[in-house]
């Protein structure tokens, strides 16, 4: 209940007399006597508490900051096999019949432009970027480069790969869902902020060479429609990966137990598996 009270004061300045009117409102909660100012700072205390996560998006929305981002990783595993369209330097082929080890043979493959052979696999952290929670609707591979295959180099290295929660399974030659579904991700995926999902893509190709990224569609909030979004390697380059030659005009073989370096393993053969 609000009860307005007026009060009038008399001052005096100099010779005259002033009359002051003074207008306050108080309002009385369970027989306490509250200005109207306290209950205005309470309201939007309120207020400002329960709409928390819409003024922390909209201040991220107005950061540009994204809804969306990922950690990105395309393990090597036990037999995979990376082509390269050139020979390797009579230097590079002493480095790793000399006894490189895989994980040293990455870099040399990245430098060169070496491409996954047959099959990859990339796998996506994604961290929601809102309050309100971040609707994933699917993951998918998108293609932004065709090429002819590499036929010049084949090498088999091994490494490690990491556990997953969601797999994804794509053929780049035939580049859409199995059994005719609509989206690749077997079910959306709800992140609010901090919130994580990780994912494995299996990506194949047999008749091409591809450059390719990670295209993720998901819901805001922000608007009706959904958004998309895409990832490549933490280095920001594309991923690649090609289908195999029948030969290659020389191939290596990974380390083994009984010795540390590749060892060409032949010419004008195909890769060893």
């Amino acid at each position: 209940m609000i009860d307005p009270k007026i009060q009038l004061n008399d001052s005096r300045v100099g010779r005259d007399n002033i009359q002051i009117g003074r207008a306050g409102f108080v309002a009385i909660v369970n027989g306490l006597r509250v200005s109207w100012w306290w209950l205005l700072v309470i309201a939007s205390a309120l207020i400002a508490f329960f709409n928390r996560s819409l003024i922390m998006d909209t201040v991220r929305d107005l950061r540009n900051e994204s809804a969306v981002t990922a950690t990105i990783d395309a393990p090597y595993h036990m037999g995979d096999s990376v082509a390269l369209g050139r020979l390797f330097t009579d230097e590079e082929r002493a480095k790793l019949m000399r006894g490189s080890e895989s994980w040293q043979a990455v870099p040399l493959l990245h430098k060169s432009g070496g491409v996954r052979v047959g099959a990859m696999d990339v796998t996506v952290v994604l961290l929601g970027g809102r309050e309100r929670a971040v609707k994933i609707l699917d993951v998918r591979p998108k293609v932004i480069k065709i090429a002819e295959r590499p036929a010049a180099t084949c090498l088999t290295l091994r490494q490690q790969g990491a556990e997953v929660e969601y797999q994804i399974k794509a053929n780049l030659d035939r580049l859409r869902p199995e059994g005719g579904r609509a989206r690749y991700l077997p079910k959306s995926i709800d992140l609010t902020y901090g919130e994580r999902a990780t994912i494995e893509l299996t990506v194949t190709a047999e008749q091409q060479s591809y450059e390719w990224e990670i295209e993720v569609s998901y819901v805001d909030g922000s608007g009706p429609e959904p958004a998309k979004t895409t990832f490549r390697a933490s280095d920001g380059q594309p991923f690649r990966i090609t289908g195999a030659v029948p030969t290659y005009r020389e191939t290596f073989s990974a380390p083994g137990q009984t010795r540390t370096g590749y060892r060409l393993e032949g010419r004008n053969k195909g890769c060893p598996a």
